[in-house]
């Protein structure tokens, strides 16, 4: 199991949250809740922007899984993790549980 923690320092952590919920703020369409993590619906031209996420976040969270994919009324993002990352993954998104 690959363990629970950002490599990132708490001001580099800060800051990538403020860009991931800028993005979120300005994208989002709707999200929810799943088993181990969240399923966010965004507009397509989003998609530049959740891919420096998804590249940026795999770097300093190996122990998230994303999963980003087109569909017809946009891109539907979804992270998890393990049970710990939940609380992780809610908060860089700016989510409440």
């Amino acid at each position: 199991m690959r363990p629970c923690a950002c490599t990132l320092n708490a001001g580099d952590q800060a800051e990538r949250a403020a860009e991931v919920q800028a993005l979120v703020a300005d994208e989002m369409l709707s999200w929810a809740g799943v088993a181990d993590g969240v399923a966010i619906r965004f507009r397509h031209d989003a998609e530049p922007g959740l891919r420096e996420v998804i590249a940026a976040e795999s770097e300093c969270c190996a122990f998230l899984d994303f999963d980003l994919r087109r569909e017809d009324d946009g891109l539907r993002l979804t992270v998890t993790g393990p049970d710990q990352a939940r609380p992780v993954i809610f908060g860089l998104f700016g989510l409440s549980t």
